[in-house]
């Protein structure tokens, strides 16, 4: 039931992103602190962080009202990491392990510079503060359930 759930909040959720793109960006920061997704099989297990953030993207590209910047330091200090990172994976021990891990990372770059740079207004700080919090509910809420499902035998770690 929670598969189904959650595949229906992400159609749900990436419609309303080509209408605001902010709504794809808070939905990803959900996806990277709660990861739902690792609990699902069969038909329902896509790589929803990875489509969110392409869909965030294209949306976001597409909009007429773009507030981006990239002004602070912390993006010069994690290009600058990331491009350390490139060279010493080039050198890696085991080099197919090195990529898959680089691969990842990189993934995860370029979601923080899309998200980073869109964050202009202390409103949108604010929406990945509640997306956060979001992300815990929802941890929170599913031990509930299977602990009230179960009544208190179950044990949620």
């Amino acid at each position: 039931m929670t598969k189904f759930v959650l595949f229906l909040y992400m159609l749900f959720s990436l419609g309303i992103t080509f209408q605001a793109p902010i709504v794809g960006a808070m939905t990803y920061v959900w996806l990277a602190c709660a990861d739902p997704q690792a609990r699902n099989s069969g038909f329902f297990a896509w790589q929803w962080p990875l489509i969110t953030i392409a869909v965030y993207g294209i949306s976001y590209l597409g909009s007429k009202k773009k507030e981006f910047s990239l002004g602070s330091p912390i993006f010069l200090w994690l290009f600058l990491f990331y491009a350390w990172t490139c060279v010493t994976t080039v050198f890696a021990e085991v080099p197919d392990q090195a990529d898959e891990i680089w691969w990842d990372f990189t993934r995860v770059v370029i979601a923080f510079f899309f998200i980073g740079g869109a964050i202009s207004k202390s409103k949108d700080l604010n929406l990945v503060a509640w997306a956060m919090l979001a992300a815990v509910a929802s941890l929170v809420a599913s031990g509930l359930v299977q602990v009230v499902a179960s009544g208190g035998g179950s044990h949620v770690v």
